[in-house]
């Protein structure tokens, strides 16, 4: 389950922070906001952008969380087995 989870979270922030992904944002709004007139700015047309935009910033900031702990914990093991290997350094 947890390989599952860390696989989707690598995905979402690949493709959350590409060109593709700004692309397809901008596109995305664009969409709704031609749609405007057409639904004549209804409430339901608002309630719509902001429910899809929070649900994909709740996604992105978990994600983002996840993507830079696991980065976090990389480089602190990179840097105690510097640490180890190196008989001068200090590790104070």
């Amino acid at each position: 389950m947890k390989n599952i989870i860390r696989q989707a979270s690598v995905l979402v922030s690949k493709l959350g922070s590409s060109t593709g992904g700004f692309v397809f944002s901008i596109i995305g709004v664009l969409v709704w906001l031609g749609t405007g007139p057409y639904f004549h700015y209804s409430a339901k047309w608002l309630i719509t952008i902001t429910a899809i935009t929070d649900i994909i910033i709740f996604v992105m900031v978990f994600s983002i969380q996840n993507t830079q702990f696991r980065d976090s914990k990389a480089i602190q093991l990179k840097l105690n087995e510097l640490i180890v290997a190196d008989k001068k350094a200090r590790d104070t």
